[in-house]
């Protein structure tokens, strides 16, 4: 129960509809957790009423064993009593002040010395001791991303919310802070969950994801599972990858690494993959092709001997789930399906090109206490 979130609410929206979800978080075992979706789906009004800034019309909300809110005993915690630190996705800095004052805004209620000493540990943790003097207008996109976590942390709250924390970067900046922003938080120390409709964002920060599709929460559970097993058609249209598999690079050699995943082997072209390292292997559904009988070898393609698990027709195409050492996730045409006779339990081989294979190395998980 030390960090754990129990969230099961309903919030009537002004302008006529609902927003449902139910899920739980242990924060000790998956300390950042993402709340994907399209925009409009509600995952920003869900990060509001954590943080106290909503109030449901129904369920109950609670954190550490804590209740924030629940609808049937009256219960409705205050903002300021909740100790969450909220990040809002234009930063909110302010321009008259410097770094360092911004960094200070919400320690007002500290002596001087205590004061000064969460700035300097704050400017210390994000690099921004050179910066310190400097107001927002002088800063880069990234400077100000640091800067408005640095204030958000610099309180010590229990919990961080982060609503699209890299939406107001460029892309190029946006691409290289991503594993940054992942690795500030594990360093913090301090549970995250984190509103992000970018899935490259959700496999690189996250450790659990939920799916919220119009309105409702439609799954919820580790990464790898979710974009790997998508509960309907309509979670794995929103993920838009079908295969998520934890890999390790075992090998490198002229651009290609191999990749361990589970004890089976795959080849990805990957540029500066370190031998050791972690992370997740993303592969299209479309980029899987089968054959019945073993193809021909040939160096931009791996090859796996696979058991067909389930056969899921979707519209025109069919979703076929394999067993090839790690789940993996082929959409064929129903005509193909027709003629390789796919039913569970039938032996197939898949192709895959190694350039399919998308590498995210993902920093290790720390786990909060």
């Amino acid at each position: 129960m030390a960090n754990e979130l129990s969230f099961d609410a309903r919030i009537e929206l002004p302008g006529g509809g609902t927003i449902e979800a139910a899920f739980d978080w242990d924060a000790a075992s998956a300390p950042i957790a993402v709340l994907f979706g399209p925009s409009g789906a509600g995952k920003t009004t869900i990060l509001r009423a954590l943080a106290g800034l909503e109030r449901p019309a129904a369920g109950r909300i609670v954190w550490r064993g804590r209740p924030w809110f629940n609808a049937t005993d009256g219960v409705w915690l205050a903002p300021q009593r909740r100790r969450v630190g909220l990040l809002f996705q234009d930063y909110a800095l302010f321009p008259h002040l410097s770094v360092a004052d911004n960094i200070g805004y919400g320690l007002a209620g500290l002596d001087r010395p205590e004061r000064r000493k969460r700035v300097a540990e704050q400017l210390a943790l994000f690099g921004l001791e050179a910066l310190a003097d400097r107001k927002p207008r002088r800063l880069s996109g990234g400077e100000r991303q640091r800067v408005a976590l640095a204030r958000t942390l610099a309180p010590r709250p229990e919990l961080l919310l982060l609503d699209e924390p890299l939406s107001a970067l460029d892309a190029p900046t946006r691409e290289t802070l991503r594993a940054e922003l992942r690795s500030r938080l594990l360093a913090a120390g301090i549970p995250a969950l984190v509103v992000t409709h970018d899935r490259n964002e959700a496999l690189l920060l996250g450790d659990r994801m939920g799916v919220l599709i119009d309105g409702r929460l439609r799954q919820m559970g580790p990464i790898a599972e979710v974009f790997g097993r998508p509960a309907g058609a309509d979670v794995a249209k929103a993920v838009g990858v079908e295969t998520v598999v934890p890999v390790r690079v075992v090998g490198c050699e002229a651009g290609l690494a191999t990749l361990d995943a589970g004890g089976a082997s795959i080849m990805a072209v990957v540029d500066g993959a370190v031998e050791g390292q972690r992370g997740l292997a993303c592969i299209r559904g479309e980029d899987v092709s089968l054959s019945i009988e073993p193809p021909q070898r040939d160096s931009p393609r791996n090859h796996l001997r696979c058991t067909v698990v389930e056969v899921q027709p979707e519209g025109p195409l069919v979703r076929v789930r394999l067993d090839g050492g790690f789940p993996l996730t082929a959409l064929v045409t129903r005509p193909s399906r027709e003629e390789l006779a796919l039913e569970p339990g039938r032996v197939v081989w898949s192709a895959i090109k190694a350039p399919a294979v998308h590498f995210v190395p993902h920093v290790a998980t720390k786990v909060v206490r």
